[in-house]
């Protein structure tokens, strides 16, 4: 039975050229399908590709294996407005080095078990799940309109089962008694 790898990627617009399995990881080089791409200056279709470059993008681990994204990214010259730019995907941010999904699973993570645990399972450094907390954690935040007019935090512990160590942070608007709980 052949695997179709594109189908497990699940990414749009991205075509598999290779994959490389080793033990613990899987190298998969791709590229894109699109013939042109959109300038963002002027929006103008670009199809003048200038140089070829490869990002190494860390995507969500398939099958026990870290997997890494190889993808040959093209640079454009708009004729329109004369700029460069680099081709961009829906699944990474321009200068990020792992998908979005990726990260959201990170947050997520985070979000569950201790961030230390975090770095050690996915082997990301301190400072990158920092950040890709921080990131996610703003936009969350942003989100929650309750809390965007309060002046006046209260903040407190409490444990759920006595001696258990199961304890909870509990954030309340001093003001109009809103409260939001999260575990630790």
């Amino acid at each position: 039975m052949e695997i179709n790898i594109e189908l497990l990627l699940n990414l749009s617009k991205v075509k598999v050229l290779d994959c490389s399995i080793r033990e613990s990881e899987a190298h998969i080089y791709c590229e894109s399908t699109n013939t042109e791409s959109l300038c963002p200056v002027c929006k103008n279709l670009t199809p003048q590709v200038m140089m070829y470059q490869e990002r190494r993008i860390q995507n969500m681990a398939l099958l026990g294996r870290k997997v890494y994204l190889h993808l040959k990214n093209r640079q454009f010259h708009c004729k329109v407005c004369n700029r460069y730019f680099n081709e961009s995907f829906d699944f990474v941010e321009s200068s990020k080095t792992m998908t979005t999904r990726y990260e959201q699973y990170i947050y997520f993570m985070a979000d569950d078990i201790c961030i230390s645990q975090v770095c050690v399972k996915e082997d990301i450094v301190w400072s990158t799940l920092k950040a890709i907390y921080q990131k996610y954690t703003d936009k969350h935040l942003d989100k929650r309109a309750v809390w965007q007019q309060v002046r006046y935090v209260g903040i407190d512990e409490i444990s759920i089962r006595k001696g258990k160590k199961d304890y909870v942070c509990c954030l309340v608007n001093l003001e109009r008694g809103d409260r939001c709980t999260e575990s630790s």
